[in-house]
């Protein structure tokens, strides 16, 4: 008779007599060097406008848009004391740029760098076309040039006091208004060292005269540039004044936090500065009371002479990187920081925005939350958060394992299944996002839970069956791993489901990295015990006298838990109508974070840093109807109604840099009476030249300035459809496309749904319409980051929800299968839900807004419950079946589970917690939410799930029956194994172990 071949996986040996378990540890050393491959290719990339699919009406707009106008990534350089004066503005325009020789040849400048606008060269082309330079400064206000500081001159007593109008200025304003206000120098043209100056006229290049009758690049750089040289030289004398400031004692620098700096805002800083008199307040000191004394004037005088604004400082340099920019943005943002010291900006002073800026920073965030060489090596939440949190975890798994062997292997075979998942993204042609960064630290969460369990049902076996320890661990914790595993890979496939690409990719890599982990638990972890294994008597076991105690407290109490667990989901629930999503970029960082301090001087002081794209298209009745200059001067009226919103600083368009084209009145010349008087008079001969000139305009713009204006002004070739093939809602073919560039804030609280939307029901539409409306034939549509923004952070919700909502019902399916009675599977559900309402619900009290990596975490944690819940099902359930009533089965469940429950959940969200310290808030948030999430779980697991085991939950797992027929019913932690495994309905072929495998009895 044939031997019968063992069943359990660790039992069985191959053809040449070895364990399987060889060949599982042959596997993993097999997967290293591919692994080690996939880890060295591990690349950032972050880009908020692919995250949209395709076909959102959104992304089409945008793509539509950029298919018209290019598109142009553009990063704003100023400093502290820029201004239109300073010659600083066109040396740094020179040092980037470079020079196009009389050919077009392009020489030196900075390769990364395509393109440089700065505002005098746009003021010299509009003095031009005969704008007034005031005029020209206004219309770039909010744009590249600032309105200015509160600039005050002070009457000749408040010279006199100056200090305390300085003091009373500060304390007024944040009295008043609620803001902070610091007092700044009067503004000077700063000086220029000369072994600078000398340094800069050697090096920066000139255009060279083009040849005569030469035409092409070099010919119109060249013209380009005498323009700016004729209004503002390269090197002015020290008396040049391009615009001038009046005179004034000091400015007033105002932080607006996230107030919106309206003008009815200003116009009240304006009276409340004008105000200040000679009146002590009580609030100040004796000594600031006796000022006003020794000065021998009336304490009711006047010292504010005047307070103003004056458009001209500060200035911006608009930057458009070429494709080896694009291709390398922190080598470009550095060439540019170089360029800028070299003319002498300093570096502290420097400060830059736009979408280059913001990926830089988030990438270099991340990588410094991985790893930062510059921080010191003892200040290691500084150095590296994410070691920080796996040296924690690691030191309190050898704390509550209280075996350093078992912990090396446990660690050991958690972190090979989360480097294997991350290898494979490389791999698979994928990158590394703001979104798959939590990952690894997920998986090494799902990891450690499982390792941990079948460490401890390895330690309980180890004491009684030394060399079948293995082979027991994998038998008992291969049901509830696998389905824990399952269950919590389709919480994370449910995410899948998402628009949002980084999203979707979670769901995938973490639902494939979930059933990796799950090999390495019960087949990688499992092969390390058999081969490097420790002596049963160097092994402790948990005490269970805390856990009895406590399961029977729960069972006597189950009604009050039960109510307290509902109350306080109650509570917790309605808090979710405050529920509230972010996506800006921008506050995802710390306030303290270079780049927020940088933002904030360019948007107080500057315009703000996103743009919103609005497209005003004329159709071939609104062109019948307005010749060119009647449609410039629309696209100006819609302008002047943009920048009175005050979430915009200013707008730029096409309109503002060509002249304004008046129509003569037409009943002028009549008055003289007569054909001949008609003729001869002026106002045929305006309407003649009136008509000339825009001829010649329309004629050049769609000629040979048509590339020119391509950033502003498009007649479109093909029709554009937005919903549906043949719509047309977008333009049609011979349809003139006006762009214009407004600028929102980036820092307020502002929902950008207030201003745009697809359904064109925003402020910005509003205002635009108010314009459009009278005009048959005119369209418009608002398009850029704006409502790619508002677009994200609606799917961001209607992810999260739908998500949740799948891996609820794909969890709970699979419950009710495995239970067989769906009444059973529901109340199993509630300790899995009630974490995520309650978390969720207190944050939102609270008013913290859940960005993309803290929507992970509710997909994740109802997985992550599920496990700890599964556990305690299998071992109550088998208890039943040895006889046990319902308490005592709760209470074998809980001593058997909750020990592992608890060192993993200390353990991970201990760990998870060191995350919170990091700099970028969507890490931060992410681990201090899990850590909730997680603290959260295991109450439900050791708290409510008793109290339902106990209850109504109880009864339908397992009616109170006798004890089965072999097995004498006792209290638990009495029966012995061969009785257990006697009674179990699988029989002896399948290994089980006593729920009191942890209580060792009087003969041990």
């Amino acid at each position: 008779m044939h031997k019968a071949m063992p069943t359990n996986f660790f039992e069985r040996k191959d053809r040449w007599g070895n364990g399987l378990s060889l060949w599982v540890l042959v596997a993993m050393v097999a997967l290293m060097p591919p692994m080690a491959m996939g880890l060295s290719r591990l690349r950032l990339h972050n880009d908020i406008r692919q995250w949209l699919p395709p076909e959102a009406p959104e992304a089409r707009t945008y793509a539509w848009f950029r298919e018209h106008f290019g598109q142009q990534d553009r990063v704003v350089v100023s400093w502290d004391d820029a201004s239109l004066n300073d010659p600083r503005v066109r040396w740094l325009e020179r040092r980037l740029e470079g020079i196009r020789d009389a050919y077009g040849i392009r020489r030196e400048g900075v390769r990364y760098v395509e393109e440089v606008t700065t505002p005098i060269e746009i003021i010299a082309e509009m003095e031009r076309q005969k704008i007034p330079r005031d005029e020209a400064i206004r219309r770039l206000s909010g744009v590249l040039v600032g309105r200015g500081p509160l600039r005050v001159r002070l009457t000749q007593e408040g010279r006199a006091r100056r200090r305390f109008v300085e003091r009373e200025i500060a304390r007024r304003l944040n009295a008043e208004l609620g803001l902070q206000a610091t007092v700044a120098p009067a503004y000077r043209v700063p000086a220029v060292d000369e072994h600078l100056l000398a340094r800069l006229r050697r090096s920066l290049p000139t255009y060279a005269a083009a040849p005569s009758g030469e035409t092409g690049a070099g010919a119109d750089a060249a013209r380009a540039d005498a323009l700016v040289e004729a209004a503002f030289p390269l090197f002015p004398p020290a008396d040049f004044v391009f615009v001038k400031f009046p005179e004034h004692e000091f400015s007033v620098r105002i932080d607006w936090g996230r107030q919106r700096a309206s003008e009815a805002v200003w116009a009240r800083v304006i009276e409340v500065v004008r105000s200040i008199d000679g009146a002590a307040p009580t609030a100040l000191t004796p000594a600031a009371v006796r000022e006003p004394e020794a000065s021998g004037g009336d304490v009711r005088q006047p010292l504010v002479a005047d307070c103003f604004r004056v458009p001209g400082a500060p200035v911006a340099v608009s930057i458009v990187l070429s494709e080896a920019g694009k291709a390398d943005l922190p080598a470009a943002l550095e060439a540019i920081r170089r360029a800028a010291s070299a003319v002498g900006i300093p570096p502290e002073s420097l400060h830059m925005g736009g979408r280059p800026v913001a990926t830089v920073a988030l990438d270099a965030a991340v990588k410094r939350a991985a790893w930062n060489r510059s921080a010191a090596w003892y200040r290691l939440h500084e150095r590296s958060v994410i070691l920080l949190s796996a040296l924690i975890g690691t030191f309190l798994a050898f704390v509550l394992l209280k075996n350093a062997w078992l912990t090396v292997l446990v660690l050991a075979a958690s972190y090979f299944g989360v480097l294997v998942t991350v290898a494979a993204i490389p791999l698979s042609a994928g990158t590394m996002n703001m979104v798959l960064v939590v990952m690894p630290t997920l998986l090494l969460v799902l990891a450690l839970s499982g390792s941990i369990h079948i460490g401890n049902y390895w330690k309980y076996a180890l004491r009684q069956h030394p060399h079948r320890a293995v082979a027991y661990a994998y038998e008992l914790g291969r049901s509830p791993c696998t389905l824990a595993s399952v269950t919590t890979a389709i919480g994370l496939a449910s995410l899948m489901i998402s628009d949002l690409e980084p999203v979707r990719q979670f769901g995938l890599y973490s639902a494939v990295g979930c059933l990796i982990g799950l090999a390495v638990v019960l087949f990688g972890l499992p092969s390390l015990l058999q081969f490097w294994s420790c002596r049963p008597q160097v092994v402790a076991n948990a005490d269970p006298t805390f856990w009895r105690w406590m399961s029977r407290g729960l069972a006597a109490r189950r009604n009050a838990v039960l109510v307290a667990a509902a109350v306080l989901v109650g509570v917790s629930a309605c808090g979710l109508r405050y529920f509230r999503t972010e996506t800006k970029v921008i506050h995802y960082f710390s306030p303290d974070a270079r780049i927020v301090r940088d933002y904030r001087f360019l948007e107080d002081n500057l315009s703000g840093i996103t743009p919103v794209e609005i497209v005003i298209r004329f159709d071939q009745t609104a062109q019948k109807r307005l010749n060119i200059a009647e449609r410039a001067a629309v696209v100006r009226e819609v302008e002047a109604h943009l920048r009175a919103h005050p979430d915009i600083s200013g707008c730029l368009s096409l309109a503002d840099l060509l002249p304004v084209i008046e129509r003569p009145k037409a009943d002028e010349g009549r008055r003289r009476g007569g054909v001949l008087g008609n003729l001869l008079s002026r106002n045929t001969r305006a309407v003649v030249a009136y008509n000339k000139r825009v001829f010649e305009l329309n004629k050049r713009l769609r000629g040979e300035l048509a590339e020119r204006v391509r950033p502003f002004y498009v007649v479109a070739a093909e029709p554009g459809d937005l919903f549906a093939s043949g719509d047309r809602l977008l333009n049609r073919a011979g349809d003139e496309l006006w762009h214009i560039t407004a600028q929102a804030s980036v820092l307020s609280d502002l929902n950008y749904a207030e201003i745009a939307n697809v359904e064109q029901t925003g402020s910005l539409d509003t205002l635009i319409a108010t314009v459009t409306r009278r005009h048959p034939g005119i369209h418009h549509v608002v398009t850029g980051m704006v409502p790619l923004f508002l677009k994200t952070q609606k799917m961001v919700l209607d992810g999260l929800i739908a998500s949740f909502a799948l891996a609820f019902v794909a969890i709970g399916l699979v419950i009710t299968v495995v239970l067989g009675n769906p009444l059973a599977a529901a109340l199993t559900m509630v300790p899995n839900v009630v974490p995520v309402v309650v978390v969720f619900g207190l944050i939102s009290w609270c008013g913290m807004p859940v960005d993309i990596g803290t929507m992970i975490t509710a997909s994740v944690a109802l997985g992550i419950a599920v496990d700890g819940t599964l556990h305690m099902i299998t071992w109550f359930q088998q208890s039943v079946r040895y006889g046990r009533d319902r308490r005592e089965a709760v209470t074998a469940a809980l001593v058997h589970c909750g020990p592992a429950m608890w060192q993993t959940s200390v353990i991970i969200g201990v760990g998870l917690l060191a995350l919170s310290l990091s700099e970028l808030r969507l890490v931060s948030r992410f681990g201090g939410l899990m850590s909730l999430l997680i603290g959260a779980a295991l109450l439900a697991d050791i708290v409510l799930m008793p109290a339902l085991l106990a209850g109504p939950l109880g009864r339908l797992l397992g009616r109170d029956r006798p004890a089965q027929r072999g097995v004498e019913q006792r209290s638990e932690g009495e029966a012995s194994e061969e009785e257990m495994v006697a009674a179990s309905p699988t029989g002896p072929g399948r290994p089980h172990f006593p729920m009191s495998a942890g209580t060792p009895t009087a003969s041990e």
